[in-house]
């Protein structure tokens, strides 16, 4: 009892934060708007619409899947928005809005109806009309197509009767009638389609498809094209139907990458639409309404999303991904996929079994996943754990595991990669002054442009061939005191005034500071790159960046690594400390040295709340070489959670040999259902 006081204790004072952070968050807000001239609204998504929702359609695989509300819930929700000084708005409101620069009304919400189920003619049109509140519909031109006497297949094996769906004529008078907009929700990209070697069907919208004949990923530029003629086909059927060209290409599953977006502008649309939370313009983020969002639940959601600054388009210049109240309370397993990999493929996919056993027992709701192949452990690259244009892949299940990870066990997957530990033998490194002031890590040097290029286009490969929620940037992005003394980083000191020689640097205190935060600036720029880079493909990411914890315990060690607990709270939207008292040479007093970390990092502002306190699950003393007690780490989480501690996780999982005990730190690390 104590243990889950504990935890309801950290989630309470999470909420009473999330309360106390709202003035913040919404002048954050009003900033970001500032800057983007994004109009500020909510959005919500609806499907089918049912006279009562009763057992016959929750006890029905199909009918469900149609995220069926019934009429009553609907009415309510008018009711309430109305009640509650709510403007509903149109995409024409938000497009004249954005255009011009102006405001849209307070407390805006936009409604939308995905699928084109008849049940929107036969009771949300006749509803919108008496409530006089506008909405967008987004039809499947291919199921549209569908013969009256076939069944309509929307989705996997799931089939309905043609008769479920709108008819033309049906669609032609609500949008004359000015109060519905017509959107597309593609003409077939609502379907999976093999999106990796082991066969897994991803959304075709998002995903470039796997041909398994080839052993191949479809092109860039084959999946722009057919995603941008899908698009086309769509509006065209819809034009050639009703006379209204759609403006809005609504993502089928919500899935969606950033080529995908520009393909569905670059056919004529104005605005695209997920089912998400967060996105940036000109991607519209949704609230989902379905079974089981009573009228108090969508008040939640509603009031949240307002707290929250309603769209969340955030700046590019901006720092940290989401507001301080957003973000989600972490229990993460850190996961080495070179200790799932083995050379037969057959006991590699025991292993991955063994992994996802564990995930489920544990309930851990974030998964750093490794997306680099290290099997030397000297902290470079040497392989991927994808497809991509610079190293070898070494196996292409990142992908797989990723998603398998994300849909069945609802993770949110951070892909764990270096930010400048490569393998690339002809490319320059970072240089010390002489070999024994050296950093333990072999690193590109980030001063060099071709290695700062190539570096993106791994992110960029990366992205474009995975799912995943988050980037965990590596421990090896820092910068010794004696370095970097490559031509490329002697030339980026004399850019910004410095002289190219260290030890000259170090005799001079001012000239020292400036060196130190010069660094921990650039690695912090060029991290912030990596994610432009992952976004040029990928939606809006969580970011998080290890961190070692002497550079939170000693001052000093910002020269050292290059690396401030400060900048990292606001430049990530976590911090993960390496809170690892044996590897740190402190075994003898590690309750004293974790306790001193932990008041450490509450010193600073949002420290507990934004930061990630990593464990270590093994002993890496030379003398040991062992799994870490699995009672020693619950004794820590134990300690983190009475000191107020929000996110905590451990490093690595081992499902080999089952390490750690799940049941002993389940207790302590599993968050309350």
């Amino acid at each position: 009892m104590e243990i889950f006081a504990m935890i309801s204790k950290t989630l309470a004072a999470c909420r009473k934060c999330i309360a106390c952070l709202v003035i913040v968050s919404l002048s954050f807000i009003a900033v970001a708007h500032a800057e983007t001239g994004v109009p500020s609204f909510i959005t919500l998504c609806y499907h089918n619409v049912v006279p009562v929702l009763d057992e016959s359609i929750l006890n029905n695989s199909v009918l469900v899947n149609t995220a069926p509300v019934s009429q009553n819930e609907l009415k309510a929700h008018f009711d309430w928005l109305k009640k509650n000084g709510y403007t509903v708005v149109s995409v024409r409101d938000v497009l004249k809005a954005k255009e011009t620069g102006t405001a849209l009304p307070p407390k805006s919400v936009l409604l939308s109806f995905d699928d084109g189920y008849r049940s929107f003619y036969e009771i949300v049109y006749p509803m919108l009309k008496s409530y006089g509140y506008p909405a967008f519909l987004s039809l499947e031109t291919g199921w549209l197509e569908t013969p009256y006497n076939e069944k309509v297949h929307y989705g996997g094996d799931k089939q309905l009767p043609r008769s479920a769906f709108l008819d033309w004529q049906q669609i032609r008078e609500m949008a004359d009638s000015g109060i519905v907009e017509l959107a597309s929700h593609s003409h077939n990209l609502h379907e999976g389609h093999t999106g990796n070697p082991q066969g897994i069907q991803l959304p075709s919208g998002a995903y470039r498809w796997y041909d398994a004949g080839t052993g191949s990923y479809e092109s860039v530029d084959a999946f722009k094209k057919r995603v941008r003629d899908d698009w086309q086909r769509s509006a065209d059927i819809i034009y050639e139907k009703t006379g209204h060209r759609p403006q809005v290409a609504v993502w089928p599953y919500g899935r969606y990458n950033q080529a995908g977006v520009q393909a569905a502008l670059d056919a004529g649309y104005k605005l695209t639409a997920s089912i998400a939370f967060y996105a940036d313009w000109p991607t519209i983020p949704r609230l989902m309404m379905h079974k089981g969002i009573d009228l108090p639940a969508m008040m939640r959601k509603v009031e949240a999303g307002v707290m929250a600054g309603s769209t969340l388009y955030r700046r590019r210049n901006a720092m940290a991904r989401l507001p301080v109240s957003d973000l989600p309370v972490q229990r993460v397993m850190h996961v080495d996929l070179d200790m799932i990999y083995d050379e037969n493929p057959d006991q590699r996919y025991k292993n991955i079994s063994l992994l996802f056993d564990r995930v489920k027992a544990a309930k851990a709701n974030v998964i750093y996943l490794q997306a680099f192949a290290d099997p030397d452990g000297n902290g470079t690259a040497d392989a991927l754990y994808f497809p991509n244009r610079h190293l070898p892949m070494r196996a292409d299940f990142f992908n797989y595991i990723a998603w398998q990870l994300s849909t069945r066990f609802k993770c949110e997957v951070y892909a764990w990669m270096p930010v400048l530990g490569f393998d690339l033998p002809n490319r320059p490194v970072i240089e010390a002054v002489s070999p024994d002031k050296a950093v333990f890590y072999t690193r590109l040097t980030p001063f060099d442009a071709e290695n700062r290029r190539i570096i993106r286009e791994i992110y960029e490969d990366l992205a474009s061939h995975a799912p995943f929620m988050g980037i965990i940037f590596h421990d090896d992005a820092l910068i010794g005191d004696y370095e970097d003394v490559s031509p490329a980083g002697k030339a980026w000191l004399r850019r910004i005034g410095l002289p190219d020689d260290p030890e000259q640097i170090r005799k001079d205190p001012k000239l020292m500071q400036a060196f130190t935060r010069a660094k921990s600036r650039s690695l912090i720029d060029f991290t912030k790159a990596l994610q432009d880079a992952v976004e040029k493909w990928h939606p809006p990411v969580f970011t998080s960046r290890n961190m070692y914890a002497p550079v939170i315990l000693t001052p000093q060690a910002e020269e050292w690594m290059a690396q401030n607990l400060d900048d990292f709270l606001r430049a990530y939207d976590y911090t993960g400390v390496e809170a690892m008292p044996y590897m740190e040479g402190a075994a003898d007093h590690a309750d004293e040295w974790m306790e001193a970390l932990i008041l450490k990092v509450a010193e600073h502002p949002l420290g507990l709340r934004k930061t990630v306190f990593e464990l270590q699950a093994k002993d890496w003393r030379p003398e040991h070489l062992a799994p870490m007690p699995s009672d020693i780490m619950a004794r820590q989480m134990r300690q983190l959670l009475r000191h107020g501690a929000y996110n905590f996780g451990y490093y690595p999982d081992d499902p080999i040999i089952g390490h750690p005990d799940i049941g002993v730190i389940s207790p302590y690390f599993s968050l309350p259902d």
